[in-house]
């Protein structure tokens, strides 16, 4: 609030000159106050950022977390070694596995094979057996066992066949 009082230049020049003044201190005072003002907003608002950023703070991990970080890393790779050496050992199993396939199929094949074989050579054996049983010849050459009845000491009958 400005000081005015209706003072005349002419009348009192002294008294002129301090009511200039008195007005010009309050213009200045006036700016003054809006200046502390306009700074107590500025304060204030400086103060409700720096409350956000201590709770922001607050909310970030500290040294703590980085120490759990660090025990986190280590038992990571620990577990990727483990699993990279399971990884290896499991190829191996694998490699066993189509290892033993291999022989298995293979020596499968030889039964196979094996087993054929015999069947063709029993097949040829009967066929020249009967062969023999058809041609004349054959039957005299070689005779037929014959059963006979046997006893043994103790009374216990068995047939035995015997070549005459």
């Amino acid at each position: 609030m400005l000081f005015s009082v209706p003072v005349d230049k002419g009348t009192d020049p002294e008294t002129y000159e301090l009511i200039q003044r008195i007005q010009l201190m309050q213009k200045r005072i006036l700016g003054l106050a809006a200046a502390c003002e306009e700074r107590n907003e500025q304060l204030n608002e400086a103060k409700k950022l720096n409350e956000a950023l201590q709770k922001m703070m607050e909310q970030l991990p500290g040294p703590d977390a980085a120490v759990q970080i660090y025990e986190s890393q280590v038992a990571l790779r620990e577990q990727e070694r483990k699993t990279k050496a399971l990884e290896a050992e499991l190829t191996m199993y694998e490699t066993k596995a189509s290892e033993y396939k291999f022989n298995l199929e293979r020596a499968n094949e030889e039964l196979h094979y094996v087993r054929k074989t015999v069947i063709e050579k029993k097949k040829s054996e009967r066929i020249k057996k009967e062969r023999q049983r058809k041609s004349p010849n054959a039957s005299q050459s070689a005779p037929l066992p014959s059963k006979k009845t046997h006893f043994m000491g103790g009374g216990f009958n068995t047939t035995v066949a015997l070549k005459s």
